[in-house]
């Protein structure tokens, strides 16, 4: 079960939803914005021996002046260079 959070922010839908081909660490609660769906916001993916990591948010600077946004991003850091 993910942590709930909330963060003022944009979100991106995707053509196709990368979910059963990427690990979601994140998604959108749309009946926080009147939607419905499957919304992945962060996901990581493992490309034979790399690493990637993609998240959709950090439009605004409050985001990235948020605390927990930027121990998500250098645990990322981390487990993209594999430490």
């Amino acid at each position: 079960m993910e942590t709930p959070f909330r963060l003022l922010e944009e979100f991106y839908t995707f053509q196709r939803n990368p979910r059963g081909t990427v690990h979601v660490l994140e998604s959108l609660d749309a009946r926080s914005v009147g939607a419905a769906g499957d919304f992945p916001l962060a996901w990581t993916q493992t490309i034979g021996r790399g690493r990637s990591y993609y998240n959709a948010l950090g439009h605004f600077s409050e985001t990235w002046n948020d605390s927990w946004f930027q121990r998500q991003l250098a645990a990322a850091i981390r487990w993209t260079a594999a430490r």
